[in-house]
């Protein structure tokens, strides 16, 4: 995802992706916190890239899913 908005300023790139910090008025700074969470728990990554006054990037990369017998619903009949 990108955007063409204000950037990200240096100082504050790093801590983005914290819980719980936003410089948003009445954000909860959860939003890039549960995507990289969702991310590493995935075997993938989070990376934010950003120039004040150009715009951010913001990539997640996921592992694909092995391909894996499907589960039987419970109580079907065979």
């Amino acid at each position: 995802m990108e955007d063409d908005g204000p950037g990200i300023r240096p100082d504050l790139l790093e801590k983005v992706q914290e819980p719980f910090f936003s410089t948003k008025s009445g954000g909860t700074g959860l939003g890039l916190a549960i995507c990289r969470a969702l991310a590493w728990q995935n075997g993938g990554r989070l990376e934010i890239g950003s120039r004040p006054g150009e715009g951010t990037r913001v990539t997640m990369e996921m592992r694909l899913a092995r391909d894996e017998a499907p589960v039987e619903p419970v109580g079907a009949m065979s």
